[in-house]
């Protein structure tokens, strides 16, 4: 795992560690996480999103992960029954 910036076209790498038990998996759990919270924060739910908008959120999270191999940013767009789309960041 590495901790990388990129400015001004250059790379720098902050950090590099060899988590073997820290893998791809592990770090989309985290992204959901996050996202969950994030979304429960901002439109005021509780914690228990249905099943279907978890694992969209997840097919979400992995897309987004492989995309910031080669893009910086990346946005997460969920298409949300009830309210329509909702946007994370």
């Amino acid at each position: 795992m590495s901790f990388i910036t990129l400015k001004d076209g250059k790379i720098e790498i902050k950090a590099m560690d060899e988590e073997t038990l820290f893998g791809g998996e592990d770090f989309n759990n985290r992204m959901v996480n996050h996202f969950v919270k994030e979304f429960t924060r901002k439109h005021k739910m509780n914690n228990s999103l249905h099943s279907r908008v978890l694992m969209r959120m997840r097919n979400e999270c992995e897309r987004a992960k492989r995309t910031l191999s080669y893009e910086s940013k990346v946005a997460i767009e969920i298409d949300y029954t009830f309210q329509g789309k909702i946007r994370l960041k």
